[in-house]
């Protein structure tokens, strides 16, 4: 899918080193750069060249920080990043002319420096500034006071001596500003809007958490659409609980649009003093909100719930497997829930292709409403078609058996884990841990939704053996799959499930101890099916598939730029070696 692939593009961009790291390396790179491309007659004099050369890194990358304070991704970590690459770039080229034609020293550590420019031109131009007189400044500065320590007035009598040089430098520069242009009109030509404009301000978003940026640029290109949202309420003498199924998906990533939707569906719900259990309804990332004004848009229209159904009675719930595909169903009146997964296979948003024929189903067997949950618990990618036919099967299986099943009057009780105020793993969101017990005919079947991004494949399984162990019968383990935990980790799918923080037997005793405190809560309860159809911007499937063509696309072209550069570059130190 296009977010995979936009995820792989972006997946390196955010690992950089602490400051710490950041100073220790700005160190090493100036002693290499002080014994590599400087004379010296004593230890004491090397010692002075180094502490000079990192005097001048560290107070120049304080200066650019100044001067780009407007900027949040101009941080000390990042430009000190940039030198440190640079710096490397400019030690390589010295240390070959040092090792391999030494006589022609001088020249290789001049052209070092020209290459060390160029990247900091690029990186500047490309993520900080498109002011061609600050870039300039802030790509020469640093580079020409160090070579200045090292070089003394050697510098300018071989500039005066070598004109070739600084025109050597301006084709560089040049080069740089071309493939930057291209990059320009050929991003614009397929997403109709300026490709280092989205980078910098996904950056922004991504790093800073600045999210005004792109989601302004999203909302612009993103297309109007209806989206439902179906909710069940369990009204008890004391309380009410709320199950909550969006078809909004989650995402793009945070702080961008729905990505922290769960929570701020399940904080919207709590205020007016529901317990609120927050599902994932059968969605993919098309339909993530543009911005957080539509999250806003979409939590207001919740105001205006209309009630399609309503009683007192429900079936035990039942479950069926064909092939892969699993699924825990349970009626409440007219109205149907099916929860779906793969597990223990892999899996990830199931296709919403799925949903025309099971609610055609489902009123061939007498049910009014049919309410779809993507349990999204089991980690992985390993989804075919045949899953779906598999889903659709195994879905009617259940639907036929429910139109049978009879029902009967029913308890529910509601906790979550907030309110034992307990250490939550960074795999899980804001909204925490929340589960629904439902008693139907002396039997008990405990709900269990977390706010995470899926479940580390197995771990479902082991914690409903373990619970089951304990006499405690689980409906199913869902996910809200949240993407607050998306994104910005190194792993093979982009974000961290539940599971890859959280110890097995520390989430067994808390949902132990919510099992408990829903025991309390249980009560004789009815129910109320509402529901409401929001318009709102969502990405869509074609903005996806844009970006993620128009990346495709342009990391060619920076393929072929870098070595065009590459060859520009060894075509300019020849005929400067030629030539001196």
């Amino acid at each position: 899918m296009s977010t995979g692939n936009i995820h792989r593009r972006f997946s390196l961009l955010f690992t950089l080193p602490s400051t710490f790291k950041i100073i220790v390396l700005i160190i090493i790179t100036s002693c290499i750069i002080s014994v590599v491309s400087t004379v010296y007659y004593s230890y004491l004099e090397l010692l002075i060249n180094i502490i000079k050369l990192d005097l001048i890194i560290l107070i120049i990358t304080l200066i650019e920080t100044t001067l780009l304070r407007n900027n949040s991704l101009a941080s000390f970590r990042r430009l000190g990043f940039i030198s440190i690459i640079s710096n490397i770039l400019w030690i390589i080229f010295s240390l070959f002319g040092y090792l391999i034609l030494y006589e022609k020293f001088i020249l290789f550590i001049i052209f070092g420096t020209l290459i060390s420019i160029m990247f900091r031109f690029l990186v500047y131009r490309s993520v900080f500034s498109n002011n061609i007189y600050t870039i300039i400044i802030l790509s020469v500065t640093q580079p020409f006071f160090l070579i200045y320590i090292i070089l003394d007035f050697k510098l300018f009598n071989y500039l005066l001596e070598k004109p070739i040089l600084l025109g050597s430098g301006i084709i560089l520069i040049l080069s740089v500003i071309i493939i930057l242009h291209i990059v320009e009109l050929v991003g614009y030509k397929i997403i109709k809007i300026s490709p280092i404009s989205m980078f910098r301000a996904f950056l922004k978003a991504w790093t800073s958490e600045e999210a005004n940026s792109l989601e302004e640029i999203i909302e612009e290109l993103s297309s109007s659409g209806s989206v439902m949202t179906n909710t069940i309420i369990f009204d008890k003498e004391t309380s009410k609980s709320i199950l909550v199924i969006p078809e909004i998906h989650p995402g793009p990533f945070y702080p961008i649009g729905s990505s922290n939707l769960p929570f701020n569906i399940f904080e919207h719900f709590q205020k007016r003093g529901f317990s609120p259990l927050i599902l994932h309804g059968v969605s993919g990332h098309d339909l993530n909100l543009s911005s957080r004004k539509e999250v806003d848009k979409l939590l207001l229209s919740y105001e205006n719930l209309n009630s399609l159904s309503k009683g007192k009675t429900c079936s035990i719930p039942i479950d069926f497997r064909v092939g892969k595909a699993l699924a825990h169903g349970i009626a409440f009146g007219d109205t149907a829930i099916i929860f779906l997964t793969l597990s223990p296979h892999g899996m990830e948003d199931f296709p919403r292709e799925i949903i025309r024929p099971l609610e055609e189903e489902s009123k061939l067997h007498e049910f009014k409403h049919l309410l779809l949950v993507d349990t999204h618990n089991s980690q992985g990618n390993e989804y075919y078609n045949k899953d779906s036919l598999d889903i659709i099967d195994v879905s009617k299986k259940i639907l036929n058996k429910l139109k049978e099943s009879e029902q009967f009057e029913f308890k529910i009780g509601f906790s979550n884990s907030l309110q034992f105020k307990k250490k939550i793993s960074k795999d899980i969101g804001p909204a925490g841990i929340s589960v629904i017990l439902i008693e139907v005919n002396k039997k008990q079947f405990l709900l269990i939704s977390v706010d995470a991004n899926n479940i580390r494949k197995g771990l479902r399984e082991e914690i409903i053996n373990n619970l089951k162990s304990l006499n405690i019968n689980v409906l199913d383990i869902c996910t809200s799959d949240t993407h607050v935990t998306a994104g910005k980790v190194i792993t093979n799918f982009g974000y961290v499930a539940l599971g890859d923080d959280i110890q097995p037997e520390y989430l067994i005793n808390i949902i132990k101890d919510l099992y408990e405190k829903a025991l309390l809560d249980l009560g004789a309860s009815n129910f109320q099916l509402l529901s409401v159809i929001t318009n709102v911007k969502i990405i869509g499937s074609n903005l996806l598939n844009n970006i993620s063509l128009t990346l495709d696309k342009l990391m060619k072209i920076l393929k072929l730029a870098g070595i065009s550069l590459l060859f520009i570059s060894l075509s300019l130190l020849l005929l400067n070696m030629l030539l001196s």
